[in-house]
């Protein structure tokens, strides 16, 4: 959950259902947090839009790390976080129109770039060996099999009536 876009915010139930506890992270100045997802290791991945980066929250003890994930010359715009079977998060990239998988152990990158031009995907979810996310134009699904790497655009379906 985000407060203000400046900070990355944990509630919890308390004694009751009924009782939060509203914790407050501060993250670096200028990141833009978005989107958050949780990391196997207990941490918290987010994505830092303003500043293009992938960011990492230790909630225990309020340590933030941040990764870039544009290349020299390039604009990264990240939005969507999802974590994939293998605890790997994958991040949707405005700038560089691509689903992008982050290696922790590595701290590498791999780059799929998507099918469609200007796709600005927005969100995934992961189903059994694919990705799935919604185009921002919402005219087509975009799937993708990281195993494979290869990805598809479906054409969705529209009402007559739309």
């Amino acid at each position: 959950m985000l407060l203000g876009g400046i900070s990355l915010v944990r509630a919890a139930p308390l004694a009751a259902p009924a009782v939060l506890a509203i914790t407050e992270f501060p993250v670096p100045r200028g990141s833009g947090p978005h989107d958050v997802a949780p990391a196997i290791d207990g941490g918290v991945w987010y994505t830092a839009q303003r500043s293009g980066e992938l960011g990492w929250l230790n909630p225990a003890t309020g340590e933030t790390r941040h990764v870039a994930l544009g290349r020299a010359g390039e604009r990264s715009a990240p939005h969507g976080v999802v974590v994939g079977p293998d605890g790997a998060p994958w991040i949707t990239d405005f700038g560089a129109n691509a689903l992008v998988r982050f290696d922790p152990s590595s701290e590498s990158f791999e780059v799929l770039p998507h099918a469609a031009p200007g796709a600005n995907v927005r969100q995934l979810l992961w189903r059994p060996g694919e990705v799935w996310g919604l185009p921002r134009a919402r005219t087509a699904w975009s799937s993708s099999r990281p195993a494979s790497y290869r990805a598809s655009v479906i054409s969705r379906p529209v009402r007559a009536d739309s």
